[in-house]
């Protein structure tokens, strides 16, 4: 009885600090457009932006070519951050270009999450498509047989859940994760897969498990589907949930039961935001709001809206900036993860 009412007061406690207002922070990446060319800008898909917003966050703008001081400002006031999808060829190996300083500040980013999850600060990061490329990566300690190229996948799957107790799964309804392992009802757009094999590494299995694979069945190939991380709020996904619901120029599943499954991950993620508590003070918000950028529609976008931001610091694309060092120990630093 005593246990009973113990387990009752802890969810009414948790549901009481839960923070009802969280704000995430989507990672931007060079532009691909030529209208709006890399050298001066980078963009979001407005579809991550509306995912979010779907599930009860709002969402600012962290800009790939920021400083470090830039980012330590902002991370103190985000409760989580979300890598998007693209087609960013991250490298460690090419000094002072726009992929080595993507890379540079998105794991700058996940070791300030893992620094502050460790010091009781529970900070959760989501990564999407490439997103997931990213911190499989990362997690390898960049082993670049943690990724490989094959045919374009661009169709729906059904997935096949490895985990039912891990933090992605556990809490998914049953009609939901059945409909989700019977129907194709997830979009995926990737050459780039994370094969099986690549959690025969030490490294990459000591910090991420899998919790779902799917397969491409033009070759029959089964690849990695999903990940979390074993100790921190880190999850990553191939698929693309957000196109299930805001994307229109694809051929996303747009059923109910599909739309339904795809909500559930932006849930998940969003309440897990929820267990952070930093925060923005007054009007300071407006200065990071996704909503200073204007949103565009292109022609040769497979979007439907993508928000163009001005490139944050030149320099950081092409030569020195304050978060400079040489290409070898910069990649000894990575390694360090």
């Amino acid at each position: 009885m005593q246990k009973r009412l113990l387990a009752i007061f802890l969810t009414i406690t948790l549901a009481v600090c839960l923070n009802n207002k969280p704000i995430i922070g989507i990672y931007t990446q060079p532009s691909d457009y030529q209208l709006y060319p890399g050298s001066n800008y980078s963009y979001i898909a407005a579809s991550y932006v509306k995912y979010l917003e779907g599930a009860g966050a709002q969402a600012v703008v962290i800009p790939y070519d920021a400083t470090f001081e830039y980012i330590d400002n902002l991370f103190e006031k985000i409760n989580g951050v979300l890598f998007p999808g693209g087609s960013v060829e991250f490298e460690v190996s090419n000094p002072g270009d726009q992929e080595r300083v993507f890379l540079k500040n998105a794991v700058y980013i996940v070791q300030k999450a893992k620094n502050a999850t460790d010091n009781g600060d529970y900070f959760p990061i989501w990564g999407t498509c490439m997103g997931f490329q990213l911190l499989t990566f990362i997690g390898s300690g960049f082993n670049s047989s943690s990724l490989v190229e094959r045919q374009s996948d661009k169709g729906s799957h059904n997935i096949n859940i490895t985990d039912k107790n891990s933090n992605m799964f556990r809490h998914m309804p049953e009609q939901l994760a059945q409909h989700a392992q019977t129907e194709p009802a997830l979009y995926y757009s990737h050459s780039t897969y994370v094969p099986l094999s690549a959690f025969t590494s030490q490294k990459l299995s000591s910090n991420f498990k899998i919790t779902s694979t799917a397969t491409y069945t033009p070759e029959n190939y089964t690849f990695v589907n999903s990940i979390e991380s074993i100790k921190y709020p880190m999850y990553g996904i191939q698929f693309h949930p957000e196109k299930n619901i805001y994307e229109w120029k694809v051929a996303a599943p747009h059923d109910y039961e599909s739309e339904q499954v795809a909500q559930y991950f932006a849930n998940f993620f969003v309440n897990q935001t929820r267990q952070n508590y930093h925060s923005f003070n007054g009007s300071d918000f407006n200065n990071y709001s996704i909503y200073q950028y204007p949103a565009v529609q292109l022609s040769d976008s497979s979007f439907v809206q993508v928000y163009i931001i001005p490139n944050f610091n030149k320099t950081a694309q092409t030569n020195s900036t304050t978060n400079s060092t040489s290409p070898s120990s910069e990649k000894e630093k990575f390694l360090s993860y």
